[in-house]
């Protein structure tokens, strides 16, 4: 009987979860362990954010369903180890376990909760390892709207990670009709509710992929209530990674920069490392408008997360790191290139000064007014604090930017 009144969504605090998972390898039936083993493992998954206790007390779960012929504890048991070990980073396993958890979960009639499971993990594996996010939208849209889904599950997590989906496939005035009424009813909510830490964390995905700004605020403000109530991450999303992205796309750079640091310091101890280095890539892009210190922090942040996307087989990842990293590094030689922080039209000014231009003939190269061109040559001459054209002149050659003849620097 006890067994039986366990329920997932009564967020137990650390404590009573380990008092149970202690209590459970006691027990001498297997219905009531199965079922203990199920609620307490969802519990340090999708609650506690305990990735690995979680791991084991699945293993657990399948070593004693195979035991005694359940097919809904293997079931269970297989979708949860395959999402464990995608957000752990264990792609090959996860993959593989995705493989036996389809075969289970077929068994089990096309209306069992665990098909809707299945599609979570298959949308992890999109995220992490790369994947057809039309298929996940293709399920989940229909499935959020089925008014039976409504009657035995909030459904707010599924409604974010749907409208995730219709972003990561393109569909993204479909995905602002699904998250508009997501975002606006959330903050209503008590931060206690089961799963809204994987709601607030996919649709804050969703939002950051989306650059979507007007929705940032509501969103930073649900994760604030959430950490302060308690809720540890949710599988593939960071609580403090949400709070980061949503500060970076409110303008708050240095608020952002201090969230980027707590997720990363959470994510090491959990061992969410995809997330991790997907965090590194996050700031890198918020940097990446900034001064040249910021780029040059940036570069730094990118090549970072491409090291680990490459270990863990991030390939489409490890692609956009890469690309990011060269962007910043073209950026800065040419930065580094133009000295006193000439830009590349006044760098065009100074060329045409030293061979001799008036005004006149360098509006005309450069199709702009006279007064445009005197007003370029003015600021030119404060930032190198030089006194005339003539010093600029001598000047450009001793930067090397022209040759002594006058000719274009090759």
């Amino acid at each position: 009987m006890f067994a039986r009144s366990l329920q997932p969504w009564d967020l137990w605090d650390r404590e009573w979860t380990d008092h149970l998972s202690n209590l459970i390898a006691t027990w001498q039936q297997p219905g009531a362990i199965i079922r203990a083993l199920t609620v307490s493992g969802a519990d340090w998954l999708y609650h506690h954010g305990e990735f690995r206790r979680a791991k084991a007390h699945f293993e657990n779960l399948l070593v004693i369903a195979e035991r005694y012929g359940s097919v809904p504890g293997q079931a269970e048991a297989t979708v949860r180890l395959g999402i464990i070990h995608a957000v752990l980073g264990d792609l090959d396993e996860a993959h593989g376990w995705e493989r036996r958890a389809t075969s289970l979960v077929e068994r089990l009639g096309r209306g069992h909760r665990l098909h809707a499971s299945l599609w979570w993990l298959r949308a992890m594996l999109c995220e992490i390892d790369g994947g057809d996010w039309n298929d996940v939208a293709g399920f989940l849209v229909p499935y959020i709207s089925d008014p039976n889904v409504g009657r035995r599950t909030i459904a707010f997590d599924d409604a974010a990670l749907a409208a995730l989906a219709l972003v990561k496939s393109g569909q993204t005035d479909q995905a602002r009709v699904l998250l508009t009424p997501l975002i606006r009813i959330l903050d209503q909510l008590e931060p206690t509710l089961w799963l809204l830490n994987g709601t607030v964390g996919y649709a804050a995905s969703a939002v950051w992929t989306l650059n979507a700004s007007e929705y940032a605020g509501r969103l930073h403000q649900c994760a604030i209530g959430i950490i302060d109530a308690g809720h540890d991450d949710f599988p593939c999303s960071s609580n403090f990674h949400s709070l980061a992205r949503m500060s970076a796309l409110m303008g708050n750079t240095d608020e952002a920069h201090g969230w980027f640091e707590k997720a990363r310091a959470h994510l090491d101890v959990s061992g969410q490392r995809p997330l991790r280095a997907i965090v590194d890539l996050d700031e890198a892009t918020m940097l990446v408008g900034g001064t040249y210190a910021a780029r040059v922090e940036a570069r730094t942040l990118a090549r970072a997360a491409r090291v680990l996307f490459l270990d863990l087989g991030m390939t489409s990842w490890a692609t956009r790191a890469t690309a990011l990293t060269d962007d910043l590094e073209r950026w800065m030689r040419d930065a580094h290139a133009i000295p006193a922080g000439l830009t590349q039209r006044e760098l065009e000014v100074v060329r045409l000064v030293a061979r001799g231009y008036s005004d006149r003939q360098i509006g005309d190269d450069m199709f702009v007014s006279p007064r445009t061109v005197n007003a370029h040559v003015r600021n030119i001459l404060a930032k190198t604090t030089l006194k005339n054209r003539t010093e600029l002149s001598i000047w450009a050659v001793d930067q090397g930017l022209i040759r002594p003849d006058h000719g274009l620097r090759s």
